[in-house]
């Protein structure tokens, strides 16, 4: 990868990142989001990989829990928690509450 290519990389992974921490961005698939980029799905996940560390599919569940972590503490329910943070309800919530936190909601 040249200079260039870091500097453009940059550039698009960051609004990639403004997009997915956005409330527009939440809830949006792998495609949607490489088609904002102007980018095929597996380019986009590559390039993102490589630059974030972390797939996108993780950075966005992260970005979920750590919203649903604000969430609980201010006494919302775990199925209202689930659907506030864009997840198919409170199982999955607490399936990734489980496997990163190791604890349940």
């Amino acid at each position: 990868m040249t200079d260039q290519d870091t500097g453009y990389h940059y550039q698009l992974m960051r609004r990639a990142i403004d997009l997915i921490d956005s409330e527009a961005g939440q809830g949006m698939t792998l495609e949607d989001i490489a088609a904002e980029m102007h980018m095929s799905p597996a380019h986009f996940q590559r390039i993102f990989s490589r630059w974030a560390g972390v797939s996108p599919k993780r950075y966005q569940q992260w970005l979920a829990l750590d919203h649903a972590k604000e969430l609980l503490a201010t006494r919302h329910t775990t199925l209202e928690t689930a659907d506030r943070v864009g997840l198919s309800g409170s199982g999955r919530l607490h399936d990734l509450f489980v496997r990163w936190e190791a604890m349940s909601p």
